[in-house]
Protein backbone atom coordinates (compact mmCIF):
# COMPACT_ATOMS: atom_id res chain seq x y z
CA UNK A 1 0.00 0.00 0.00
CA UNK A 2 1.33 3.13 -0.82
CA UNK A 3 2.01 6.08 1.76
CA UNK A 4 -1.04 8.14 0.69
CA UNK A 5 -3.48 5.31 0.28
CA UNK A 6 -2.25 4.50 4.13
CA UNK A 7 -3.29 7.64 5.02
CA UNK A 8 -6.42 7.31 3.46
CA UNK A 9 -7.38 4.74 5.32
CA UNK A 10 -6.45 5.94 8.53
CA UNK A 11 -9.37 8.77 8.53
CA UNK A 12 -11.32 6.60 6.85
CA UNK A 13 -10.57 3.88 10.61
CA UNK A 14 -11.11 7.48 12.60
CA UNK A 15 -14.37 8.50 10.94
CA UNK A 16 -15.91 4.62 11.54
CA UNK A 17 -14.97 4.92 15.34
CA UNK A 18 -15.95 8.24 15.53
CA UNK A 19 -19.50 6.93 14.23
CA UNK A 20 -19.82 4.06 15.94
CA UNK A 21 -19.12 5.91 19.65
CA UNK A 22 -21.70 8.17 18.13
CA UNK A 23 -24.40 5.42 18.20
CA UNK A 24 -23.72 4.50 21.69
CA UNK A 25 -26.51 5.46 24.32
CA UNK A 26 -29.65 6.96 24.41
CA UNK A 27 -30.61 9.63 22.28
CA UNK A 28 -30.31 12.85 24.60
CA UNK A 29 -34.56 13.83 25.64
CA UNK A 30 -35.30 17.23 24.21
CA UNK A 31 -35.33 20.25 26.26
CA UNK A 32 -38.64 20.94 28.26
CA UNK A 33 -38.26 23.58 30.52
CA UNK A 34 -40.12 24.54 33.10
CA UNK A 35 -41.29 28.33 34.18
CA UNK A 36 -39.50 29.29 37.74
CA UNK A 37 -42.65 30.27 40.62
CA UNK A 38 -43.58 33.68 41.35
CA UNK A 39 -41.03 34.74 43.71
CA UNK A 40 -43.00 38.02 44.71
CA UNK A 41 -46.34 38.60 45.21
CA UNK A 42 -48.13 41.45 47.75
CA UNK A 43 -51.53 41.30 48.67
CA UNK A 44 -53.48 44.41 50.16
CA UNK A 45 -56.75 44.85 50.80
CA UNK A 46 -59.03 47.93 50.51
CA UNK A 47 -62.44 47.64 51.55
CA UNK A 48 -64.15 44.86 49.77
CA UNK A 49 -60.96 45.21 47.18
CA UNK A 50 -57.84 43.14 47.40
CA UNK A 51 -55.05 44.23 45.48
CA UNK A 52 -52.59 41.84 44.40
CA UNK A 53 -49.32 42.79 42.60
CA UNK A 54 -47.31 40.00 41.04
CA UNK A 55 -44.27 40.11 39.53
CA UNK A 56 -43.80 37.94 36.51
CA UNK A 57 -40.73 35.61 36.44
CA UNK A 58 -37.99 36.08 33.60
CA UNK A 59 -36.46 32.53 34.06
CA UNK A 60 -37.06 28.80 34.45
CA UNK A 61 -37.06 27.13 37.43
CA UNK A 62 -33.01 26.11 36.22
CA UNK A 63 -32.02 28.95 36.16
CA UNK A 64 -32.15 29.30 32.67
CA UNK A 65 -33.25 32.54 30.75
CA UNK A 66 -35.52 33.66 29.22
CA UNK A 67 -38.47 31.82 30.89
CA UNK A 68 -40.84 29.27 28.81
CA UNK A 69 -43.80 31.06 30.17
CA UNK A 70 -47.40 31.36 28.38
CA UNK A 71 -49.63 32.52 31.00
CA UNK A 72 -49.79 32.94 34.62
CA UNK A 73 -53.24 31.49 37.02
CA UNK A 74 -54.23 33.27 39.88
CA UNK A 75 -56.42 31.10 42.67
CA UNK A 76 -58.09 32.46 45.30
CA UNK A 77 -59.53 31.03 48.44
CA UNK A 78 -61.18 31.66 52.06
CA UNK A 79 -59.87 29.40 54.87
CA UNK A 80 -61.05 29.04 58.16
CA UNK A 81 -58.35 29.93 60.63
CA UNK A 82 -59.64 26.35 63.04
CA UNK A 83 -58.43 24.41 60.08
CA UNK A 84 -54.74 24.15 58.79
CA UNK A 85 -53.35 24.98 55.73
CA UNK A 86 -54.39 22.46 53.20
CA UNK A 87 -51.80 21.32 49.95
CA UNK A 88 -51.37 22.63 46.96
CA UNK A 89 -53.51 19.81 45.06
CA UNK A 90 -56.34 20.91 47.93
CA UNK A 91 -56.50 24.29 47.75
CA UNK A 92 -56.49 24.14 43.99
CA UNK A 93 -59.48 21.86 43.74
CA UNK A 94 -61.39 24.54 46.28
CA UNK A 95 -59.95 27.30 45.18
CA UNK A 96 -61.84 30.26 42.54
CA UNK A 97 -59.54 30.96 39.63
CA UNK A 98 -59.31 35.08 40.25
CA UNK A 99 -57.28 35.69 37.04
CA UNK A 100 -55.48 34.66 33.89
CA UNK A 101 -52.52 36.46 32.86
CA UNK A 102 -51.26 35.81 29.32
CA UNK A 103 -47.32 37.19 28.99
CA UNK A 104 -46.25 38.42 25.91
CA UNK A 105 -43.49 35.87 24.24
CA UNK A 106 -39.50 37.12 25.04
CA UNK A 107 -38.29 39.20 22.02
CA UNK A 108 -35.78 36.96 19.59
CA UNK A 109 -31.98 37.12 20.29
CA UNK A 110 -31.00 40.93 19.61
CA UNK A 111 -29.30 41.05 16.34
CA UNK A 112 -25.92 43.19 15.03
CA UNK A 113 -27.89 44.64 12.59
CA UNK A 114 -29.58 47.85 13.32
CA UNK A 115 -33.10 48.22 13.79
CA UNK A 116 -35.21 48.54 10.59
CA UNK A 117 -37.39 52.24 11.38
CA UNK A 118 -40.75 51.79 12.70
CA UNK A 119 -43.72 51.06 10.27
CA UNK A 120 -46.30 53.79 11.45
CA UNK A 121 -49.22 50.96 9.82
CA UNK A 122 -47.76 48.66 11.80
CA UNK A 123 -50.02 46.71 14.34
CA UNK A 124 -50.07 48.20 18.08
CA UNK A 125 -47.76 47.06 20.83
CA UNK A 126 -48.58 44.25 22.47
CA UNK A 127 -50.11 44.79 25.62
CA UNK A 128 -49.30 41.72 27.27
CA UNK A 129 -46.74 42.20 30.15
CA UNK A 130 -43.43 41.08 29.46
CA UNK A 131 -41.26 39.22 31.53
CA UNK A 132 -40.14 40.56 34.94
CA UNK A 133 -42.85 42.83 34.61
CA UNK A 134 -45.03 44.13 37.74
CA UNK A 135 -49.16 42.74 37.27
CA UNK A 136 -51.51 44.23 39.25
CA UNK A 137 -55.16 42.08 39.76
CA UNK A 138 -58.16 43.28 42.11
CA UNK A 139 -60.67 40.86 43.08
CA UNK A 140 -63.96 42.40 44.76
CA UNK A 141 -64.39 39.68 47.92
CA UNK A 142 -68.23 39.05 47.35
CA UNK A 143 -69.80 37.42 50.28
CA UNK A 144 -69.74 33.67 48.88
CA UNK A 145 -66.20 34.27 48.20
CA UNK A 146 -65.82 35.37 51.94
CA UNK A 147 -67.38 31.60 53.01
CA UNK A 148 -64.26 29.94 54.48
CA UNK A 149 -63.08 26.60 53.89
CA UNK A 150 -62.50 23.73 56.88
CA UNK A 151 -59.88 21.94 56.19
CA UNK A 152 -59.58 19.56 59.09
CA UNK A 153 -56.34 18.91 59.24
CA UNK A 154 -55.20 21.15 62.01
CA UNK A 155 -51.30 21.45 61.54
CA UNK A 156 -50.16 23.58 64.91
CA UNK A 157 -51.21 21.97 68.36
CA UNK A 158 -54.74 22.70 69.63
CA UNK A 159 -53.45 24.22 72.38
CA UNK A 160 -50.79 26.29 70.76
CA UNK A 161 -53.87 27.60 67.72
CA UNK A 162 -56.11 28.86 70.46
CA UNK A 163 -53.31 30.72 72.60
CA UNK A 164 -52.40 32.37 69.13
CA UNK A 165 -56.13 32.86 68.01
CA UNK A 166 -56.79 34.32 71.66
CA UNK A 167 -53.68 36.94 71.34
CA UNK A 168 -55.34 37.88 67.97
CA UNK A 169 -56.95 41.87 68.23
CA UNK A 170 -59.49 40.43 65.51
CA UNK A 171 -59.08 37.13 64.61
CA UNK A 172 -61.27 35.82 61.44
CA UNK A 173 -61.23 33.86 58.28
CA UNK A 174 -58.37 35.05 55.84
CA UNK A 175 -58.82 34.92 52.20
CA UNK A 176 -55.53 33.50 50.71
CA UNK A 177 -54.01 33.54 47.16
CA UNK A 178 -51.34 31.93 45.17
CA UNK A 179 -50.11 32.08 41.52
CA UNK A 180 -49.03 29.32 39.52
CA UNK A 181 -47.08 29.97 35.74
CA UNK A 182 -47.51 26.98 33.04
CA UNK A 183 -45.16 26.72 29.77
CA UNK A 184 -45.87 26.64 26.17
CA UNK A 185 -46.02 22.85 26.72
CA UNK A 186 -48.68 23.53 29.63
CA UNK A 187 -45.93 22.44 32.19
CA UNK A 188 -46.95 24.18 35.35
CA UNK A 189 -44.24 25.37 37.61
CA UNK A 190 -44.58 24.90 41.57
CA UNK A 191 -46.38 27.93 43.34
CA UNK A 192 -46.01 30.97 44.52
CA UNK A 193 -45.73 31.65 48.10
CA UNK A 194 -49.37 31.78 49.27
CA UNK A 195 -50.25 35.76 50.88
CA UNK A 196 -52.69 36.38 52.53
CA UNK A 197 -55.62 39.26 53.58
CA UNK A 198 -57.97 39.39 57.12
CA UNK A 199 -62.16 39.23 56.01
CA UNK A 200 -62.77 40.60 59.26
CA UNK A 201 -64.58 44.14 59.70
CA UNK A 202 -61.70 46.64 58.32
CA UNK A 203 -59.95 49.85 60.47
CA UNK A 204 -62.24 52.96 61.13
CA UNK A 205 -60.57 55.89 59.72
CA UNK A 206 -59.54 58.72 62.27
CA UNK A 207 -62.76 60.90 63.11
CA UNK A 208 -61.63 64.19 61.27
CA UNK A 209 -58.78 65.33 59.28
CA UNK A 210 -57.35 68.89 59.69
CA UNK A 211 -55.28 70.55 56.90
CA UNK A 212 -52.72 73.18 57.56
CA UNK A 213 -49.94 75.29 55.93
CA UNK A 214 -46.87 77.43 56.09
CA UNK A 215 -44.94 79.03 53.69
CA UNK A 216 -43.38 75.92 52.49
CA UNK A 217 -45.41 72.74 53.26
CA UNK A 218 -49.00 71.40 54.41
CA UNK A 219 -49.33 69.23 57.31
CA UNK A 220 -52.58 66.87 57.70
CA UNK A 221 -53.44 65.79 60.92
CA UNK A 222 -56.01 63.66 62.82
CA UNK A 223 -56.62 62.78 66.80
CA UNK A 224 -54.46 60.70 68.45
CA UNK A 225 -55.56 57.11 69.31
CA UNK A 226 -56.75 56.54 72.45
CA UNK A 227 -53.27 54.95 74.29
CA UNK A 228 -53.23 50.74 74.02
CA UNK A 229 -51.60 49.41 76.75
CA UNK A 230 -51.37 46.42 74.99
CA UNK A 231 -49.70 47.83 72.10
CA UNK A 232 -46.53 46.51 73.00
CA UNK A 233 -47.75 43.07 72.89
CA UNK A 234 -49.09 43.27 69.51
CA UNK A 235 -46.31 45.00 67.78
CA UNK A 236 -44.02 41.85 69.18
CA UNK A 237 -46.99 39.70 67.09
CA UNK A 238 -46.67 42.05 64.06
CA UNK A 239 -49.65 43.69 64.80
CA UNK A 240 -49.65 47.50 64.14
CA UNK A 241 -52.26 50.55 63.12
CA UNK A 242 -51.11 53.10 60.84
CA UNK A 243 -52.50 55.60 58.58
CA UNK A 244 -52.38 56.45 54.82
CA UNK A 245 -52.44 59.91 53.54
CA UNK A 246 -54.18 60.59 49.98
CA UNK A 247 -54.66 63.41 47.87
CA UNK A 248 -58.14 63.72 46.56
CA UNK A 249 -58.58 65.52 43.26
CA UNK A 250 -61.59 67.57 42.33
CA UNK A 251 -63.18 64.98 40.61
CA UNK A 252 -63.27 62.88 43.84
CA UNK A 253 -61.21 60.42 42.17
CA UNK A 254 -58.60 59.04 44.86
CA UNK A 255 -55.50 57.61 43.80
CA UNK A 256 -54.52 54.12 43.70
CA UNK A 257 -51.48 55.02 45.60
CA UNK A 258 -50.64 57.02 48.99
CA UNK A 259 -48.69 60.33 49.48
CA UNK A 260 -46.82 58.23 52.25
CA UNK A 261 -44.43 55.49 50.85
CA UNK A 262 -45.45 53.25 54.54
CA UNK A 263 -48.01 53.75 57.00
CA UNK A 264 -47.97 56.84 59.17
CA UNK A 265 -47.44 55.73 62.83
CA UNK A 266 -47.79 59.42 64.03
CA UNK A 267 -50.50 61.37 63.84
CA UNK A 268 -49.50 64.16 60.96
CA UNK A 269 -48.24 64.15 57.55
CA UNK A 270 -46.58 66.51 55.80
CA UNK A 271 -45.37 67.36 52.59
CA UNK A 272 -44.81 70.34 50.67
CA UNK A 273 -46.24 73.15 49.41
CA UNK A 274 -46.45 73.46 45.60
CA UNK A 275 -48.02 76.79 44.73
CA UNK A 276 -50.59 79.48 46.19
CA UNK A 277 -54.12 79.59 45.13
CA UNK A 278 -55.26 76.45 44.47
CA UNK A 279 -57.31 74.08 46.27
CA UNK A 280 -55.90 70.94 47.85
CA UNK A 281 -58.07 67.96 49.21
CA UNK A 282 -56.81 65.00 51.66
CA UNK A 283 -58.29 62.18 53.00
CA UNK A 284 -57.00 58.79 55.20
CA UNK A 285 -57.74 55.52 56.01
CA UNK A 286 -56.19 53.66 58.55
CA UNK A 287 -54.27 50.54 58.20
CA UNK A 288 -53.90 47.41 59.87
CA UNK A 289 -50.88 45.11 59.54
CA UNK A 290 -50.32 42.02 61.14
CA UNK A 291 -47.23 40.66 59.72
CA UNK A 292 -47.18 40.17 55.95
CA UNK A 293 -51.09 41.11 55.96
CA UNK A 294 -52.15 44.66 55.23
CA UNK A 295 -56.03 45.32 55.37
CA UNK A 296 -56.95 49.17 54.84
CA UNK A 297 -60.16 50.64 55.91
CA UNK A 298 -62.60 53.50 54.54
CA UNK A 299 -61.62 56.84 53.03
CA UNK A 300 -62.04 59.14 55.89
CA UNK A 301 -64.26 62.75 55.17
CA UNK A 302 -61.81 64.94 53.00
CA UNK A 303 -60.01 68.23 54.36
CA UNK A 304 -59.71 70.75 51.41
CA UNK A 305 -57.86 74.13 51.72
CA UNK A 306 -56.75 76.76 49.34
CA UNK A 307 -53.27 77.72 50.72
CA UNK A 308 -52.89 82.17 50.69
CA UNK A 309 -49.77 83.85 50.90
CA UNK A 310 -49.88 85.83 53.16
CA UNK A 311 -45.99 84.87 54.63
CA UNK A 312 -44.07 88.27 54.24
CA UNK A 313 -40.71 87.81 53.03
CA UNK A 314 -37.29 87.97 56.04
CA UNK A 315 -36.37 91.56 56.58
CA UNK A 316 -33.05 92.72 54.77
CA UNK A 317 -29.71 92.58 56.87
CA UNK A 318 -26.38 94.17 56.06
CA UNK A 319 -27.57 97.99 55.70
CA UNK A 320 -24.43 100.26 55.55
CA UNK A 321 -24.71 104.29 54.44
CA UNK A 322 -21.67 106.05 52.75
CA UNK A 323 -22.52 109.83 52.58
CA UNK A 324 -20.37 112.06 49.56
CA UNK A 325 -20.80 114.57 47.27
CA UNK A 326 -24.19 115.38 48.11
CA UNK A 327 -25.55 112.01 47.49
CA UNK A 328 -26.29 109.33 50.32
CA UNK A 329 -25.33 105.80 49.22
CA UNK A 330 -26.72 102.21 50.91
CA UNK A 331 -25.80 99.12 50.38
CA UNK A 332 -27.59 96.07 51.70
CA UNK A 333 -27.00 91.94 51.52
CA UNK A 334 -29.37 90.43 48.91
CA UNK A 335 -32.48 88.60 50.23
CA UNK A 336 -33.27 85.04 48.94
CA UNK A 337 -36.72 84.41 48.63
CA UNK A 338 -37.78 82.79 45.46
CA UNK A 339 -41.09 85.37 45.70
CA UNK A 340 -38.93 88.09 46.42
CA UNK A 341 -40.38 91.40 44.41
CA UNK A 342 -38.14 93.91 45.27
CA UNK A 343 -37.02 96.54 48.11
CA UNK A 344 -39.05 99.61 49.35
CA UNK A 345 -36.18 102.31 50.91
CA UNK A 346 -37.16 104.29 53.43
CA UNK A 347 -36.23 107.78 54.95
CA UNK A 348 -36.41 109.85 57.72
CA UNK A 349 -34.74 112.86 59.71
CA UNK A 350 -33.12 111.87 62.81
CA UNK A 351 -33.78 110.64 65.30
CA UNK A 352 -36.00 109.15 62.84
CA UNK A 353 -39.37 108.36 64.71
CA UNK A 354 -41.38 108.05 60.99
CA UNK A 355 -39.64 106.57 58.22
CA UNK A 356 -41.20 106.97 54.85
CA UNK A 357 -40.51 105.45 51.37
CA UNK A 358 -38.13 107.45 48.88
CA UNK A 359 -38.76 104.88 46.26
CA UNK A 360 -42.02 105.54 44.47
CA UNK A 361 -42.09 101.79 43.66
CA UNK A 362 -40.45 98.57 44.56
CA UNK A 363 -36.47 98.54 43.07
CA UNK A 364 -34.53 95.30 41.88
CA UNK A 365 -31.34 96.14 42.87
CA UNK A 366 -29.31 96.08 46.28
CA UNK A 367 -28.15 99.70 45.94
CA UNK A 368 -29.67 103.07 45.89
CA UNK A 369 -28.03 106.43 45.93
CA UNK A 370 -30.68 109.31 47.67
CA UNK A 371 -29.71 112.72 45.60
CA UNK A 372 -32.13 114.51 47.71
CA UNK A 373 -30.65 114.96 50.55
CA UNK A 374 -29.21 118.64 52.08
CA UNK A 375 -26.31 119.10 53.43
CA UNK A 376 -25.15 119.23 57.29
CA UNK A 377 -28.99 116.86 58.06
CA UNK A 378 -28.74 113.35 59.58
CA UNK A 379 -30.97 111.05 58.07
CA UNK A 380 -32.13 107.65 59.19
CA UNK A 381 -32.55 104.82 56.19
CA UNK A 382 -33.97 101.26 56.40
CA UNK A 383 -34.94 99.14 53.94
CA UNK A 384 -38.08 96.69 53.11
CA UNK A 385 -38.33 93.66 51.36
CA UNK A 386 -41.88 92.46 49.31
CA UNK A 387 -43.03 89.70 47.67
CA UNK A 388 -44.90 89.09 43.91
CA UNK A 389 -47.77 88.18 46.65
CA UNK A 390 -51.15 90.11 45.54
CA UNK A 391 -51.35 92.24 47.31
CA UNK A 392 -47.49 92.01 48.10
CA UNK A 393 -46.64 90.89 51.88
CA UNK A 394 -44.09 93.38 53.20
CA UNK A 395 -40.86 92.43 55.52
CA UNK A 396 -39.97 93.81 58.57
CA UNK A 397 -37.63 96.82 58.49
CA UNK A 398 -33.66 95.96 58.29
CA UNK A 399 -31.58 97.75 60.32
CA UNK A 400 -31.49 101.02 61.02
CA UNK A 401 -28.20 103.19 59.80
CA UNK A 402 -27.77 106.96 60.26
CA UNK A 403 -25.37 109.20 58.21
CA UNK A 404 -25.33 113.04 57.98
CA UNK A 405 -25.26 114.46 53.99
CA UNK A 406 -21.92 116.34 52.78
Amino acid sequence: MTPRRAHLASWLALGLVAAGCGKKGPPLAPLRPVPAAVATIEAHRLGDTVRLDITVPDRNADGTRPADLRRLEVYGLTIDPAGGDPSLAEFLAEAALVATIDVRPPPPPASEEPAPPADPGAAPPDPRPAQGAVVRVEETVTEPAATPVLFDRPVRPAVVARTLAALEPEPGPRRTYLVVGYSRRDRRSAASTRVTVPLGPPPAPPDSVTVTYTEREFTAAWPPRPPDPWQPVWSLLGYRLGVDVYEISADAAVPAAPLNLTPVIADEFVLPLARFGEPRCFAVRTTETRGSETMAGPLSRPACVTPIDTFPPAAPTGLTAVSGGGVISLIWDASTEPDLGGYLVLRGEAPGETLRAVTASSIADRTYRDPDVRPGVRYVYAVVAIDQATPPNISAQSNRVEETAR
